[in-house]
């Protein structure tokens, strides 16, 4: 356990590269509650011990940890009598104890098929700060003589170049903590990290890649918290392409707005109580910029109920989109000189008017006829 400059307690991450084989019996441990004088400021001391101790255990991989809630201590009269009601095989206990000098720490381990004590490691902490590194070198010493073999340990820093929000930190598909910026004690070996962060009842994964940890030395991670992650901003892709698209096509005005609406619609289900501002003013800026285009280009085709009967009176509330200012000067053949433009539309369909100034369309197989706007 250590103690940063912020003052946040990082407890150590012990992670195993050694697993046992499948066909293996497991070794059962667990870890008694540490006896703490009844003082509430120690009680907070041992139960930080006693889950290092736990995690530690739960990381080596090679022994099934029972979990001290599991096991009814006021039934039991010793450490001994709790090992055989529930067949344990090492149970770790100890105290937290203050004293004139300081807080003393005593960890144990009992062994069941001894039928005694085995190890036992006892330090003194003159103050907070000792505490958490007289626990941890206990932690490593008892681990040593329990495990049978040399403990080596890195440290990982963590370091966020992103957005400033929650996210957890998973090595070897275990937690290790939440918002965490280093972990001062990693097993030696390749491993794997994962950063997550959790938004609504997803998971989105904010950085997942290997690396080794040598021993006494420092390794360094660097990820970013997005604002939005990938798969959120497809969609916006796609609608900021629609609306480049269409940017300067009047017959588009429809789609232009349709998009604006769906991405700050999109930008408001966005889970996580994420701050999208700079992104819906970004929206803002833009629709307000494409509705001080040319009228052609800004206006909104109308909604209109349309009978294709050949009479205009459905036509007559809708202003024309694009006039011909010459208005009769043709230039081309009989039924292309168009003098106006109309568009409306419903649910369904787009509909589309054209005035000519020479009696209209030509029915001739040769005629194509295009209207530019």
């Amino acid at each position: 356990m250590t103690v940063d400059a912020g003052g946040t307690v990082a407890l150590i991450f012990l992670l195993a590269t050694a697993v046992a084989a499948a066909d293996e019996p497991k070794s059962v441990v667990t870890v008694r509650p540490l006896e703490s004088q009844e003082n509430p400021r120690l009680e907070q001391l041992a139960l930080t011990v006693q889950n290092t101790l736990l995690l530690t255990l739960q990381m080596l991989g090679r022994y099934r940890v029972v979990p001290p809630d599991a096991i009814d201590w006021e039934r039991v009269t010793s450490v001994a009598e709790a090992s055989e009601r529930n067949a344990i095989d090492n149970i770790i206990t100890g105290s937290i104890a203050q004293n004139d000098d300081g807080v003393v720490i005593e960890l144990s381990v009992f062994n069941r098929l001894e039928g005694d004590f085995v190890l036992s490691e006892k330090g003194l902490a003159e103050s907070i700060f000792d505490f958490f590194t007289v626990t941890d070198e206990l932690t490593i010493r008892l681990l040593e003589g329990f495990t049978r073999e040399h403990i080596a340990f890195g440290e990982l820093l963590l370091t966020n170049h992103g957005e400033d929000r929650d996210y957890t930190v998973m090595v070897d598909s275990r937690k290790a903590g939440v918002n965490l910026t280093r972990l001062p004690q990693v097993l030696e070996g390749d491993h794997r990290i994962s950063i997550v962060e959790e938004l609504g009842s997803m998971n989105r994964v904010i950085l997942r890649r290997d690396f080794r940890v040598i021993e006494n030395e420092t390794t360094t991670i660097d990820f970013a918290v997005p604002l939005i992650y990938p798969e959120e901003a497809f969609e916006l892709n796609m609608l900021d392409r629609e609306i480049a698209t269409g940017w300067h096509d009047a017959l588009a005005a429809f789609r232009i707005y349709a998009a604006f609406d769906s991405a700050q619609a999109h930008l408001q289900a966005l889970p996580g109580g994420r701050d999208l501002s700079l992104l819906t003013a970004k929206y803002d800026r833009r629709r307000s910029d494409y509705e001080n285009l040319a009228p052609s280009a800004g206006t909104v085709t109308p909604e209109a109920v349309i009978e294709i009967d050949g009479d205009l009176t459905d036509w007559q509330d809708i202003q024309p989109l694009v006039t011909d200012e010459t208005r009769g000067t043709r230039v081309g053949p009989a039924g292309t000189d168009i003098t106006q433009g109309f568009l409306a539309r419903d649910e369904k369909y787009l509909y589309m008017r054209m005035d000519f100034a020479d009696g209209g369309l030509v029915r001739k197989k040769e005629m194509i006829y295009e209207l530019v706007i």
